[in-house]
């Protein structure tokens, strides 16, 4: 399957399949424990979206959905030391899709609306809208490389949407690497878990969060 760069660059679908999947594996190093998003509709609805790559237009999986407004605000924290190389978000469709999104690292303090609000971000990425993409196409937004080769945590604010009461994320996507800055008990644990990128299913997933 073909996907389109935000700069309309379009890679091939043989490409794709043999060497872009295996780099949207930051969601292994997200420390699910940890991790908060606020203003989400339910609980614990985070881990639901950072979910493998191959699995990223299954609709029979839950979203990220917001609640009393269209903002939501992500804490990832990392078990490791990440490079972020690019992000793609794939939204509800509709108004319900985010339209911007916020990028802050390694500043935990900053998880709060009130805070967030004016505060300078390490890059802003405007989203394209829903029209723009399809279960055929999704879009990869590339980072600053170089501000992005110490994550320890990244902060997503999505401060609006395309015009809906409520925003919906059915996927988020982290391009990039892993250190060797491990946390050698918590790696074992991943380790142990069905993570195989040519068997697994949706079904597979949600065993593994079950077990996180």
């Amino acid at each position: 399957m073909a996907h389109c760069h935000h700069d309309g660059n379009c890679g091939s679908s043989h490409e794709e399949t043999t060497t872009g999947e295996e780099q949207w594996t930051l969601y292994r190093y997200v420390d699910f424990d940890k991790a908060t998003c606020l203003n989400e509709l339910e609980s614990n609805s985070l881990r639901n979206v950072l979910r493998p790559f191959h699995l990223r237009y299954d609709t029979s999986l839950p979203v990220l959905t917001s609640a009393v407004d269209e903002q939501l605000l992500l804490w990832i924290p990392f078990t490791q030391v990440v490079k972020l190389k690019a992000i793609a978000v794939i939204g509800g469709g509709g108004g319900t899709s985010p339209s911007q999104v916020e990028l802050f690292i390694n500043n935990e303090q900053l998880v709060d609306f009130s805070l967030i609000q004016g505060a300078k971000a390490v890059q802003t990425i405007q989203l394209a809208p829903p029209t723009t993409t399809s279960n055929n196409e999704w879009v990869e937004y590339p980072t600053k490389y170089t501000k992005f080769q110490n994550v320890q945590s990244l902060i997503m604010f999505f401060p609006s949407n395309f015009g809906a009461e409520r925003t919906v994320i059915q996927y988020i996507g982290l391009k990039g690497q892993a250190t060797n800055y491990r946390r050698e008990a918590v790696e074992t644990v991943y380790e142990a878990r069905p993570m195989s990128r040519g068997t697994s299913t949706g079904e597979d997933w949600r065993n593994f969060r079950a077990v996180e």
